[in-house]
């Protein structure tokens, strides 16, 4: 079901800005960015992707038209392996530009996301649905973030950044496979 496939892009697509700070924080120890303290520059990753979430949730209802669900995923999961890139090659520019973009785009699905989740339940079984989806959309991510950070400790931003860009590739492919627009 494509909500289902939608669900679980969402989550990876969470996991990744999720693990944006951690992952930055590993190399801005050794590699300050414009010669601000590590705190300062996760503060500034922070402030920027709040800022765009703001953003994206209040352009949300005037792009409504204009960019369609699946188009707006593809561009979070294109977004998403620029990301890769800052994390690869450890450009901390790359990193603030491209989580504020993807910050967004997450700004501009949700109201989108949950209305086209909602719009197929029953009215009876809503409030065991939205709990559901809040489990999944919390929880999933959560554990991807525990994971990732663990992996990056321990093995290097390389390991996470492969891990990453393997889900993402498979988020890409779980998009090609919804047929129908949404």
């Amino acid at each position: 079901d494509r909500v289902i496939f939608i669900l679980f892009i969402v989550s990876i697509s969470q996991a990744v800005i999720n693990v944006t700070v951690p992952i930055s924080t590993l190399f801005l120890r050794n590699q300050p960015f414009l010669n601000l303290q590590t705190g300062q520059s996760l503060a500034l990753l922070s402030t920027l992707e709040l800022l765009a979430l703001i953003v994206g949730s209040l352009v949300s209802g005037y792009l409504k038209n204009t960019i369609s669900i699946k188009t707006a995923l593809y561009a979070s999961v294109v977004i998403q392996l620029l990301l890769l890139v800052g994390f690869a090659t450890v450009h901390f520019g790359l990193i603030l530009l491209f989580s504020s973009l993807d910050a967004f785009i997450a700004g501009l699905l949700s109201p989108r996301l949950q209305e086209l989740v909602f719009k197929q339940i029953p009215e009876e079984s809503m409030g065991a649905v939205q709990s559901s989806i809040g489990a999944i959309t919390v929880v999933l991510p959560s554990l991807f973030t525990i994971v990732f950070v663990t992996i990056a400790t321990s093995f290097g931003v390389l390991s996470v950044s492969f891990i990453l860009l393997l889900l993402l590739l498979t988020a890409f492919v779980m998009l090609l496979n919804i047929r129908e627009s949404i």
